[in-house]
């Protein structure tokens, strides 16, 4: 009798109390970066190849504001070829949550 109202006890204080059975829980943040597509080339109708480093600048500086766990790119970094690769890689690598 004595170890089931232990057992009981227990059960409840556990159930009760969020220090004793269970943590806090921990806030998941995603940072998201989408198809930067920068090239180092003249704007051609509606696409500012160049205005992407900016872009991406403000980006990364608002992801490390809000302190995320990593962060996402989708899409293609640059618009064609890797020869404008390496500006985009440097500019990325500002973000403090993700791992290039």
């Amino acid at each position: 009798m004595k170890i089931k109202l232990l057992i009981i006890l227990l059960l409840c204080a556990l159930l009760t109390d969020n220090s004793l059975g269970q943590q806090k829980p921990f806030p998941l943040k995603i940072g998201l970066i989408a198809d930067p597509q920068y090239a180092y080339q003249d704007t051609k109708g509606i696409r500012y190849y160049s205005n992407s480093l900016s872009k991406l600048y403000a980006a990364t500086t608002a992801i490390n504001t809000a302190q995320v766990n990593f962060t996402v790119m989708v899409g293609d970094p640059v618009d064609a070829g890797t020869k404008d690769l390496i500006p985009t890689l440097k500019m990325s690598r500002r973000a403090q949550s993700i791992g290039l």
